[in-house]
């Protein structure tokens, strides 16, 4: 029985020997080490190119803003200006209304509109033709009559148009006079080509060339915002309407070279991004 258990002793020990575990490191220090450096290189490239693909979208997002706003503004800035009185363009500060050419910049510019609305609606009792025939002038005292081929008046009635448009004073401007804003004329009477205005007591220019205008436009820049404004022929301290088209403006100008009238519109965004657009007529 002792041999046996030596024996047994003996084998369990060989197997010991034989099934001995052994544990190696998978990685040493200074190789974790240069894993941890090499992952922190390649993060911090790709927040770079994270952080710079990021500001590229955000200034690319932000000029095509600034490309939309601006060029929804300057449409419909060439839009009113398209139906302005070309020679009444001018600029306003306060009461003081000075022509363009004698100004080099201003807040607020401001013209007469020419009356399109009774000129294009066939509903209208003031369709005018522009044309005065300056051999066929009839004066008094107090009166002018001038006869305006291809027109067709009858102020006697009711004008929707105007009424639709809240407003009831129209005027007749001659292409060419001087101090264009104290030579605007009030029509007293028309009936088919016939157009009556009161006589002034002093010369007046008549030309073969005339406007009918009922509104007096501006536009306006205030606190960074363009402000299109309506006023009557009477009264430039009250708006009849008055809309923000822009927002972000950093200026607005108008100025007159030759004979053209030309604009330009810059916007800015928050973040420093500036848009500058120009036209001319």
């Amino acid at each position: 029985m002792k041999f046996s258990f030596i024996k047994f002793n003996h084998k369990i020990s060989n197997y010991a020997k034989s099934n001995t575990i052994t544990f190696k490191s998978a990685f040493s220090l200074l190789e974790m080490s240069f894993v941890i450096v090499i992952g922190g290189i390649l993060a911090g490239i790709m927040i770079q190119i994270y952080s710079s693909l990021h500001t590229n979208y955000l200034q690319i997002s932000a000029t095509n803003r600034l490309e939309s706003t601006a060029t929804n503004t300057m449409l419909i800035i060439n839009n009113y200006l398209q139906q302005s009185i070309k020679e009444s363009i001018s600029t306003r500060n306060g009461s003081q209304i000075r022509p363009l050419y004698k100004s080099a910049s201003a807040s607020e510019f401001i013209w007469f509109s020419k009356s399109f609305e009774t000129l294009q609606n066939s509903s209208s009792y003031h369709q005018w033709s522009g044309f005065i025939d300056i051999l066929n002038i009839q004066t008094t005292n107090d009166t002018i009559t001038l006869h305006s081929p291809l027109s067709k008046f009858d102020t006697s009635k009711n004008d929707k148009v105007l009424n639709n448009l809240k407003l009831n004073d129209i005027r007749i401007i001659f292409k060419g006079s001087d101090e264009i804003y104290s030579n605007t004329h009030k029509i007293i009477s028309a009936k088919d080509e016939l157009i009556t205005i009161k006589r002034p007591n002093r010369p007046i220019f008549i030309s073969e060339i005339y406007y009918l205008t009922h509104a007096l436009i501006s536009l306006n820049l205030q606190n960074n915002t363009l402000y299109l404004n309506e006023f009557k022929l009477n009264n430039l301290n009250k708006t009849i309407r008055s809309n923000p088209i822009a927002r972000n403006v950093s200026s607005f100008n108008i100025k007159q070279s030759g004979a053209n009238i030309i604009f330009q519109l810059c916007l800015k965004e928050s973040n420093g991004i500036e848009l500058c657009k120009s036209s001319s007529l």
